[in-house]
């Protein structure tokens, strides 16, 4: 059975129809790509990337030329997995507000 016949239209009917669900389709991605929510979304990320990488090359600077305990770079450390973790978080969020 072909598109069209399960459709109950004309190829060409069919073939509009396909065309105009499609630009339908990019239109409300492009949308959800550019709203607002998505646009705070992708500035908070980037900021939590900046301050992780700041943390990251205070750890460095700290454990190469300021003799950091152990203790000082497991809490360095963990600042920068809990950005990593809400980096991955704001990606899923974006993700999930893309698909709604």
């Amino acid at each position: 059975m072909s598109v069209a016949e399960a459709r109950h239209a004309t190829i060409s009917r069919t073939i509009i129809d396909l065309f105009h669900d499609a630009y339908l389709q990019i239109e409300r991605e492009r949308e959800e790509r550019d709203s607002p929510t998505v646009q705070e979304l992708k500035r908070i990320r980037s900021e939590i990337w900046h301050i992780g990488h700041n943390i990251n090359q205070i750890a460095r600077l700290t454990n190469a030329e300021l003799g950091a305990t152990h203790e000082d770079t497991a809490i360095i450390n963990a600042n920068v997995d809990r950005c990593n973790q809400l980096i991955a978080g704001l990606d899923n969020l974006m993700s999930e507000e893309r698909r709604a």
